[in-house]
């Protein structure tokens, strides 16, 4: 599984990447000049369903303003490991309990003593993963 996702990381490009770029930056007109990534987890087994984390950051082009800037976010992918029983909605660790609430209002407008980072997107990919893009904090 790990080394799947890893295959999809590869195909990450313009298309990918420029809607979460959007959002992140509150611009609409950009150009992504170029980005790379960098690995933020080592390879070796899910916990709590997470398969991979990445820190992908670059630079854009404001096409309404001529400006450049920097951007990063990362990409935390999940998937169910069909060898547990981490199926199971009530177990504390179900794996797919960060996506639904990253799916759902429910970490908006949280009080003031609590956080959590901006999402900027998930997406479901074959296979049972999900990718979910959010603030580099």
């Amino acid at each position: 599984m790990i080394s799947k996702f890893q295959e999809c990381l590869d195909t990450v490009d313009q298309t990918v990447l420029s809607p979460f770029v959007s959002r992140a930056l509150h611009c609409t007109e950009i150009d992504i000049i170029d980005w790379h990534y960098d690995l933020l987890n080592a390879a070796g087994g899910q916990f709590f369903g997470v398969i991979g984390m990445v820190r992908f950051s670059g630079h854009v082009l404001d096409r309404s303003t001529g400006d450049r800037f920097s951007w990063s976010m990362i990409l935390k992918a999940f998937a169910g490991n069909p060898d547990t029983e981490d199926g199971d909605i009530t177990h504390y660790a179900y794996w797919k309990r960060e996506v639904l609430a990253y799916q759902s209002d429910l970490l908006i407008g949280l009080p003031s003593a609590l956080a959590a980072p901006r999402c900027y997107g998930v997406v479901e990919y074959a296979g049972n993963q999900f990718w979910v893009w959010m603030e580099d904090l």
